[in-house]
């Protein structure tokens, strides 16, 4: 009996897990894999990039992000991480340098500050990289171009200048001169067939040919006074040929110039960068938007995120919204607000890069711009890029105003 005890406690401990006791020099134990952080509260399956962290050998980054599309998009029931061309190149880094990190959300403004304090070692999203920026934190490279635009709104303006305008740059002129030119073409074929045997445009050519055009123009107008009339057999088919041409050519007319007066025309509130002074301006609080209007000494309204600042316009409360081209096409693209249009060309053109807290490792900080470089070249980003933003090359794909 003793034996058997003996071998049955021997087996249990040979096929037994082993468990290893931690050294105190490994790292404390981190999250499950599909397990990050958003603030202080766990949060399942929430990455950036839909890439959890990893166990590295490599310090444990703070990543901090914002809603700041498209470079940063937070997560929802269709894509439960964080998700934008920011991510997509924060992904690429993950894989690469099988890095370790928590996250925290932020508003875009909290995010800057945060970087600038040091508490958050990256900022995963895009930063234009200008001198005011560079003095509070280190920027990768850049991994794509921005700039800042305006997007206002539209509205119907039927004025007197507005229709003289539409006249002078539409079809009208070009049908009017195509009357005039058959016109005139008629008369001098009529004086050419008349002049012989129809007294009243006997005598010389000028008085002859000011007769016919004076026949040439009541019979295309129908008005027939009949003091000018053909005799010959020739002159009476050509004034019913003119007749035939001359009432298709005015109902052309009248369609062409009835569409020209009574379609009103969409204007854009703001025009143009010398329109902002004297209109009610939003932006978003710290973006490249706000730093564009400080630097041309124009009021603006501040907002915590483009939406709120956009949903203001459409409802009136400002006129236009000044603020990163990219963030603006993207929002453009899936708005469906067709009230709402984009100037071209933009404000200032600019490159986003990620941010870096100033103390971070070099060979880290090295490393994460090599890895932001090569991801912006990759197909993946590219390809990512143009389903975002309705173009690979950067052209805007967005209505523009005149």
């Amino acid at each position: 009996m003793r034996w058997t005890i003996a071998m049955s406690l021997m087996l249990a401990a040979w096929f037994a897990p082993r468990v290893e006791a931690q050294s105190p020099d490994q790292p404390a134990a981190i999250a499950p894999a599909d397990t990050a952080h958003v603030g202080d509260r766990p949060t399942a399956t929430v990455t950036i990039g839909g890439v959890p962290p990893s166990p590295s050998t490599l310090p444990k980054l703070r990543v901090g992000t914002c809603d700041h599309p498209p470079w940063s998009v937070p997560p929802d029931e269709r894509t439960p991480y964080w998700s934008g061309l920011a991510a997509i190149a924060w992904r690429h880094i993950v894989r690469e340098t099988k890095i370790d990190y928590s996250i925290r959300a932020f508003t875009y403004a909290e995010l800057l500050e945060a970087l600038e304090q040091g508490e958050v070692d990256v900022a995963v999203t895009g930063i234009a990289i200008d001198p005011e920026h560079m003095a509070r934190f280190a920027l990768t490279p850049p991994f794509d171009e921005t700039g800042v635009s305006i997007l206002t709104r539209v509205r119907r303006n039927l004025t007197v200048g507005a229709v003289l305008e539409r006249v002078l740059h539409s079809e009208v002129l070009a049908w009017l001169a195509v009357l005039a030119g058959l016109t005139l073409g008629f008369a001098a074929a009529f004086w050419a067939i008349e002049r012989r045997r129809n007294p009243p445009i006997q005598g010389s050519p000028a008085r002859g040919l000011a007769e016919s055009a004076w026949w040439s123009v009541v019979t295309v107008s129908t008005v027939g006074y009949g003091d000018r009339v053909p005799i010959t057999r020739r002159g009476k088919l050509l004034a019913t040929l003119w007749m035939a041409v001359g009432f298709v050519l005015l109902t052309i007319m009248a369609a062409v110039t009835t569409s020209t007066l009574t379609v009103e025309r969409l204007q854009p509130v703001v025009r143009g960068a010398q329109d902002l002074a004297r209109s009610r301006v939003g932006v978003v609080s710290g973006s490249a938007g706000e730093d564009y209007v400080r630097s041309a000494g124009v009021a603006s309204f501040g907002y915590a995120t483009i939406e709120a600042a956009i949903d203001d316009l459409e409802a009136s409360r400002i006129d236009a919204v000044v603020a990163e081209t990219a963030t603006l096409q993207y929002l453009a693209l899936r708005s469906g607000r067709p009230g709402l249009t984009m100037l071209s060309p933009p404000l200032m053109r600019d490159y986003v890069g990620m941010g870096m807290r100033f103390g971070l490792d070099p060979a880290l900080e090295r490393r994460l711009s090599l890895e932001v470089v090569r991801a912006s070249q990759s197909p993946e980003y590219r390809t990512f890029r143009e389903a975002m933003l309705g173009m690979a090359d950067g052209n805007s794909p967005v209505p523009s105003g005149p």
